[in-house]
Parts: C-alpha cells; sequence; structure tokens
C-alpha cells in the first residue's frame, strides 16, 4: 500500500489531551512541524518535566483543565471547534494506580467518557484518536502476542481502567458516531523511551538518574519481557491514524504499535545495554517486585494490522532507540539552555520524520 501523506495534517486544529505530559510534549513538537495548530489540554506541567524543561508554552494555546469536568470540557471543545482530536491525558502508570485507583478509573475511564461525550457536539470533527495501551488486553501470561481482537481485561487498576476506556470509546462510536463524520480509533502502544521522560517507576528514566549521579541503581522484575520501543515510533502510528482518515482511507476501530521482536527483551538485557551506551560505571541491584503490586511478566504486541493498513513499521532498533535517547539525555547535562533543548529535540524529531519520508 502506498505510504500515506502527513501534509493532510497541514493546517488542521488540533485538540491535544495531556499535552503536557511526555508523551503529550514531544507530540505536540511533531504536529506543529507537521504544520498543524495545536490546542494543548492537559493538567498543569509537573516540576521537571519535559514540557518544563523546554520551556512551556510549546502548542499553539494550552488550556488547563482536567478532563474529569465534563462540563467546562464541553465548553472547551465547543470553543475551539477542532478538526481532530488526540486524546493523551491519563494516569498512566501501573505502580501509582494501587495507590489512587479511583483516580486512576476516573482519569482513565471517566475522564475518556467525558472527552467523547463533549465531542458529540462538535461540527465538522473529522477524526478522534484515543490512546490507551498495550495493557488493556486480559493477560494470562501465555506469552502470547496480543492482536486487536484479543479478549480486553486487567488485573492491575490501570489496565482495568484502559480496557474500560475502550469499551466505552466501542459503546460511543456504535451508538453515536456510527453514522457520524467523525472516526474513532484506539491506539494501543508498546513501553516507550525518550530523551526527557522523568516519570518515577519506569526503567529508563531511573538508569539515566543513576547514571548522571553516579549512585547505583535498584531495578524490579529483571526477567520481565516488555515491548521495548522509542517515543518517535508509536507517535508515528497515531499520525498515520489521521492521515488515513483525512485521506479518506477505510481504518479499523484498533490498532497496535508495538515493535519488532528483536525490541523484546528483559529488563536486565535493556538496563545492561544502557549502562554500556552510557559507558558508566554503577552497579545495577536488581530485585523481584511484591507479588501484591503485580505486573505482567510478558507483554507484546503484533502490529501486522497497522503495517498492512497504515505503511507503519516500528523504524528504530533497541540499540537506536536507547542512543537516540541517552544522547538527548547527555546533551541535557552540557547543555542547560532551554533554547538549546528545544532545538536540539526538534532537531532530533525533524531527522526522524525525514528518514521515514525517503
Amino acid at each position: 500500500m502506498a505510504q500515506l501523506d502527513l501534509k493532510s495534517i497541514e493546517g488542521k486544529r488540533i485538540l491535544l489531551t495531556g499535552h503536557t505530559g511526555f508523551k503529550g510534549t514531544i507530540f505536540t513538537l511533531m504536529l506543529e512541524e507537521l504544520g498543524a495548530q495545536v490546542v494543548g489540554l492537559s493538567l498543569p506541567p509537573t516540576q521537571n518535566s519535559l514540557f518544563q524543561t523546554l520551556g512551556g508554552n510549546l502548542s499553539s494555546t494550552s488550556i488547563y483543565a482536567d478532563i474529569r469536568d465534563l462540563e467546562n470540557l464541553k465548553l472547551v471543545l465547543s470553543e475551539v471547534k477542532p478538526d481532530g482530536v488526540f486524546h493523551l491525558a491519563a494516569q498512566p502508570l501501573v505502580l501509582p494506580s494501587y495507590e489512587v485507583p479511583i483516580d486512576t478509573f476516573e482519569t482513565n475511564f471517566n475522564g475518556t467518557l467525558n472527552l467523547l461525550e463533549a465531542m458529540r457536539s462538535v461540527g465538522d470533527l473529522e477524526f478522534g484518536v484515543m490512546i490507551t495501551t498495550d495493557k488493556v488486553y486480559r493477560n494470562n501470561e501465555l506469552e502470547q502476542d496480543f492482536v486487536e481482537t484479543d479478549a480486553l481485561g486487567g488485573s492491575d487498576p490501570y489496565s482495568a481502567s484502559k480496557a474500560a476506556a475502550e469499551i466505552a470509546i466501542e459503546s460511543m462510536r456504535k451508538s453515536f458516531f456510527q453514522d457520524s463524520d467523525c472516526q474513532l480509533v484506539a491506539a494501543r502502544a508498546g513501553n516507550v523511551i525518550g530523551g526527557g521522560d522523568t516519570a518515577p517507576y519506569r526503567l529508563f528514566p531511573d538508569l539515566v538518574k543513576s547514571f548522571a549521579t553516579g549512585v547505583d541503581c535498584e531495578v524490579r522484575n529483571p526477567e520481565s519481557i516488555r515491548p521495548w520501543q522509542h517515543v518517535f515510533d508509536p507517535l508515528y502510528g497515531y499520525l498515520l491514524i489521521a492521515a488515513a482518515i483525512l485521506c479518506k482511507r477505510n481504518v479499523a476501530n484498533a490498532y497496535n504499535f508495538g515493535p519488532n521482536h528483536s525490541n523484546l527483551m528483559k529488563v536486565r538485557e535493556v538496563a545492561a545495554r544502557s549502562k554500556e551506551i552510557w559507558n558508566s560505571e554503577i552497579q545495577i541491584n536488581y530485585f523481584e517486585q511484591e507479588s501484591k503490586n503485580r505486573e505482567a511478566k510478558y507483554l507484546g504486541l503484533n502490529s501486522d494490522l497497522a503495517m498492512s493498513d497504515l505503511s507503519w513499521n516500528n523504524a528504530l532498533s533497541i540499540d537506536q532507540t536507547l542512543t537516540l535517547a541517552i544522547e538527548w539525555e547527555k546533551f541535557k547535562l552540557d547543555n542547560q539552555s532551554t533554547e538549546a533543548l528545544l532545538k536540539f529535540t526538534k532537531s532530533q524529531i525533524v531527522t526522524y520524520l525525514e528518514e521515514l519520508s525517503g
């Protein structure tokens, strides 16, 4: 199938929820590089976040609001009148979901439902790309690569809240969007790695902190296998969904964006390779996590549908992923200037997009 032209996104007015988060910050820059007019809607950025590090105010417009507030969401969408919506806002972590399960469900399920309800009244809305996670699948630890038609589920509050959000998306699609001009598509991605991620309980940010300070690192569940990928790769997949809809191609209701099998690596292997690429001498100490806060041992995604429908592929190998992320982190250590960091981040995005386009 011919490659999709991302020029269809140029000039479009895009509402991006969660734009102050790690993925949201990079996606803002990517969308604006493609000529979109981005209106970001999110909670205020956290201290030391990538959004703050790059100076804030990255999008055309920033609206600080809570997606759990339905009436305010309706007001925002009626004023913004977007051409398309990318929904990234979430409580995105498994371990904190055990500590704040109600907040996790309210944000990930109720927040998504609120957004869909607000989108119903927007005229000329062309698409809604609803970002969930690889963890929406019912994982029976059979070490299988999930396909889009596999059963949804979730043992921990985060996974369950995202699976519930997908059920809401499907229900709202069939009930209210089936005959509208707006197409709703769910996007499920693997574990992302990238420069500037400061989220707790994530392998790469924890490693970077230890590499930068010279303090030994504690890493949990070393034998667990995850679908590691650079953050650019799934973001590019989200763009392709929108481009396909804008170009009037048929799209599925959901797509996986996971890495090639060579990127399915144990936590221990990714940690060791990161240490080698950084050329660090710290000690990495591994431990098994308490069973009461359970995380799946194996997560893998089958992305054949995205490959066939969207001509998407996981472009960056694990070594390329780690090298790109470590280059960003080392640049930050040597260049504290906000302007320099923003320029360097944009240069990585431009290089990535140019290499994919040919």
